[in-house]
């Protein structure tokens, strides 16, 4: 079970399926005799089939699993797996279904349950959720409350990865109010600890919403820096996946200039990107966004009615 959820965590999808089928066998070796721990097991192993589903984007299948999940361990009581499996259909609700009032009301459950076990880690997992309920419904200083609070916890746990993850989100909210001093610093601060901790992937992620504040502050010369910085540690990784948002970024880069080409260029890249299957869905709004400020722009300036079919 854990060698399946750390193989999906990496984004080694078709491993990870095959230890989920080696979890399933071995599961039917267990006793009758020990109904609570075969149980226990399969609904971790039913949560990890909809944590991998999730991730091969079948929503569907991924939202019946926890559903599943969720069954399995109130049977049990385990109050910090309910948490956790409320937990990610929270996600998949705001994300996906649009379904913001069930969204809050599972989370609202989930927190009530991890701090009912004190299990302090997955407090600060529910509090996530329930601060990601609050964004989709557009109060941002609500979710900074509570990501304060998860922020608290994790300093407590002495746990520099997650909190520099929710420097991270609280930075993000704060660019998305327009506070972008703060949301500097934060992503600053995010970007020194995980500079420290040495895990690429997570300083690739900082870099991708430092270059996007840094434009929205108009910072073009650090933007710049930050997107060398992220050159060179995109061919280090060598990872599909994050290439395409240093991609995206290098056109969000190209897109401010005032040259002509550079523009050109900035949509012949999200032009690309849109052709990549696995996108994903965040990504891909935020391509199609830009685009369509580039198409504006060339509408303003040509008066080319035609442009219009190209933005519809």
């Amino acid at each position: 079970m854990w060698m399946a959820f750390a193989l999906i965590l990496l984004n080694k999808l078709d491993q990870a399926n095959d230890i989920i089928k080696q979890g399933e066998e071995l599961l039917k070796t267990i006793p009758q005799e020990v109904p609570t721990d075969y149980k226990q097991r399969n609904a971790t192993l039913v949560y990890l089939k909809g944590f991998l589903s999730e991730k091969n984007d079948d929503i569907n299948g991924a939202l019946e699993h926890y559903e599943h999940s969720l069954a399995l361990r109130e049977e049990l009581g385990i109050n910090h797996q309910i948490a956790q499996s409320l937990n990610e259909m929270v996600l998949l609700l705001c994300l996906y279904k649009g379904d913001l009032d069930l969204a809050l009301k599972y989370a609202e459950r989930s927190l009530a349950l991890a701090k009912e076990s004190t299990k302090k880690f997955y407090i600060a997992n529910s509090l996530v959720m329930l601060a990601a309920v609050y964004v989709y419904r557009g109060d941002l200083d609500r979710c900074i409350i509570l990501f304060e609070q998860v922020l608290a916890i994790y300093k407590e746990l002495n746990n520099k990865r997650m909190i520099a993850i929710t420097l991270n989100n609280v930075g993000e909210k704060y660019r998305m109010k327009g506070e972008l001093d703060r949301a500097l610093e934060c992503l600053e601060q995010s970007l020194a600890l995980h500079q420290e901790l040495g895990n690429l992937k997570d300083i690739a992620g900082v870099y991708d919403f430092l270059i996007q504040i840094l434009i929205d502050k108009g910072d073009l010369e650090n933007a710049n820096t930050y997107l060398n910085d992220y050159e060179q540690l995109n061919k280090q990784l060598q990872d599909s996946r994050n290439n395409l948002v240093y991609l995206f970024d290098k056109a969000l880069v190209l897109k401010t200039s005032i040259r002509a080409r550079n523009r050109v260029r900035a949509e012949e890249i999200f032009l690309q990107l849109l052709e990549e299957e696995d996108l994903g869905y965040d990504l891909t709004i935020r391509v199609l966004f830009n685009l369509c400020e580039l198409l504006l722009v060339e509408l303003r300036m040509t008066n080319d009615i035609e442009m219009l079919n190209e933005l519809n």
